[in-house]
């Protein structure tokens, strides 16, 4: 970038410092996040949808060990 003058800028400013330090950390926290939370509710509704499945094929399963 350059300034009106036509002098180039070589340094960042105390807000780029501060931005460049805090992106790596937030994608960071974001992808942990993602990963903890997924888990925390796949993992209930997958337990949920096998036992609704084993409930509904009961009669079926009773059905086929008389018979």
């Amino acid at each position: 970038m350059q300034q009106e003058s036509g002098e180039s800028r070589t340094g960042m400013s105390l807000f780029e410092y501060y931005l460049t330090v805090w992106v790596f950390p937030c994608i960071i926290a974001s992808a942990a996040l993602a990963t903890v939370v997924g888990v925390l509710i796949e993992v209930p509704v997958m337990l949920l949808s096998v036992v609704c499945l084993v409930k509904r094929s009961k009669d079926w399963c009773e059905t086929g060990a008389q018979g």
